[in-house]
């Protein structure tokens, strides 16, 4: 008996070697003489429809289902494009190709049947040197694109710096951070888990990142367990204000609330030309403004609700503009630079009170009333 009518298939014994490449002589299965010889009539009168239909490539049909190039397709697939060219296959007939070109994983070699029905329509294989290249190509060895820019590190954080940040905001916004945290401590216990924390911050309005919240939380968490002290944040909030500790002892005297003073300070600029430059056109400005009776101090202390005689940049840009005088780049940049609060550097406020004073001392005939007499 030949040694190749006793092979027999074993679906997966194959795959357990990764370069393996199923060839002809391992598909094909054991038939009788019979079955092999309606086969090859099967294929003869393949080959005679495709000439007399004027197919040229079966191969490529089948390739419409094979989005990996593996070289198989399945049962369902495989008949269904013989159907498609309208190359009628009985039942029986069907189970004998399966016989003949079934492959690893149930599926149906096309290749070695375009091999033997069309070999001339077959496009070269592209690695004859793996034995057996005639079936399923080789496993392919292109490696995925990756990109080699690594983004930058962001700076640590300041804690002090963040702080600072985070009590300007508090009194600006008069921002009640006890309440809000002491909601989460059923227990009375002075401390929260960390998710909560950060859930609170954003509640309040905190804008920080994720790396920053991450610092609060090691800055003020408990030695002994993975929870926030949250008190000891409150007390750092609360600094911004008085003293802390009035609840404690309610018939202590303190003095008036009063977070931040007006300042008449000028931060000096980087050369004498750009002081010149911005007494030019503050006089302009000024000019205009008394001419037209307009009182900016009004305007500005609409956002300035803690008193405190400064506003944010984007609110000194938007009084401005309200004004119809609004301010170039540069201008807005060597007027933010004099007009900075020494005492909020960190937030990067302007000091309002003070550009106003000097408006106001450029011009001869000023505004008469003024809201901000007495300051």
């Amino acid at each position: 008996m030949c040694i190749r009518d006793s092979l027999k298939y074993v679906p997966g014994t194959e795959s357990l070697n990764p370069n393996y490449v199923p060839t002809k002589e391992v598909t094909l299965r054991t038939v009788t003489a019979e079955e092999d010889q309606r086969i090859t009539d099967i294929l003869q009168s393949c080959v005679v429809f495709l000439d007399t239909n004027r197919i040229v490539s079966l191969y490529q049909y089948f390739q419409e289902f094979d989005k990996a190039r593996s070289g198989k397709v399945n049962t369902c697939q495989f008949f269904r494009i013989l159907d498609k060219v309208k190359f009628c296959v009985s039942p029986s007939d069907q189970e004998l190709l399966c016989k003949r070109y079934m492959d690893i994983g149930d599926k149906v070699n096309y290749s070695l049947f375009c091999e033997d029905v069309q070999p001339d329509r077959i496009p070269p294989a592209k690695d004859t040197a793996v034995p057996g290249y005639e079936g399923s190509p080789p496993l392919s060895k292109h490696k995925p694109w990756e990109s080699k820019i690594q983004v930058p590190a962001t700076p640590e954080v300041d804690m002090k710096n963040l702080l600072d940040l985070m009590r300007a905001h508090v009194v600006r916004e008069r921002v009640g951070c006890y309440d809000a945290m002491h909601i989460h401590d059923r227990h009375n216990s002075g401390k929260m888990q960390p998710v909560k924390f950060q859930s609170v911050l954003n509640q309040l309005g905190f804008k920080i990142t994720l790396k920053e919240a991450r610092a609060l939380e090691q800055h003020f968490m408990d030695p002994t367990k993975p929870e926030v002290c949250y008190r000891d944040f409150v007390n750092a909030m609360d600094s911004s204000f008085t003293q802390k500790g009035l609840e404690r002892d309610p018939t202590c005297r303190v003095k008036s609330f009063q977070p931040m003073m007006p300042s008449d300070e000028v931060q000096p600029l980087e050369s004498d030309a750009d002081e010149q430059y911005v007494d030019e056109f503050m006089g302009n400005i000024a000019l205009d403004f008394a001419l037209r009776r307009i009182q900016p101090k009004s305007f500005f202390s609409q956002y300035d609700r803690c008193h405190i005689g400064s506003v944010t940049s984007a609110q000194f840009k938007a009084v401005m503009k309200n004004l119809n005088c609004p301010l170039s780049e540069q201008e807005f940049s060597l007027l933010s630079k004099r007009y900075l609060k020494g005492d909020r550097k960190i937030c990067g406020d302007i000091g309002y009170v003070k550009f106003c004073r000097d408006l106001t001392s450029m011009v001869e005939n000023p505004p008469i009333a003024t809201s901000y007499a007495g300051l």
